[in-house]
């Protein structure tokens, strides 16, 4: 990948995190209702916490497509980070704990796990 590939890509996905985490945060019910997740939540803090972890994630790829140069190990870390939100949304689909509709944006998180894979390696070349 181009170092400009890389810059939107991680601008593109801060922006993907920071619309799903704001959804968390400001519109709960809507998130869940939209993904069919079930009932509301009756603890809504462990939802907002988990909104401000994936708000900071949004956070470090925009700092990734500032220096994607001297992000390559951090690529790494949100490929895992986003390889662990596909692996969850799957186990808890197959479990039946969740609608198979969550995983239409973790399917978002497995390209971008992808793509993460392939800035990473383009950056390892230019090493």
């Amino acid at each position: 990948m181009t170092e400009k590939q890389i810059t939107l890509l991680f601008k593109f996905s801060a922006l993907f995190n920071m619309v799903i985490a704001l959804t968390l945060l400001l519109a709960t019910d809507l998130f869940i209702e939209i993904f069919q997740m079930g009932d509301a939540v009756t603890q809504p803090v462990f939802v907002h916490l988990f909104a401000i972890v994936v708000l900071a994630f949004s956070g470090l790829y925009y700092y990734i497509s500032k220096h994607p140069s001297q992000s390559r190990a951090v690529m790494y870390f949100g490929m895992y980070a986003k390889l662990g939100v596909v692996a969850v949304c799957l186990f808890d689909t197959l479990l039946g704990n969740v609608f198979w509709t969550i995983n239409i944006p973790a399917s978002g998180d497995l390209i971008f796990a992808v793509l993460f894979y392939q800035a990473a390696k383009s950056q390892a070349v230019k090493d």
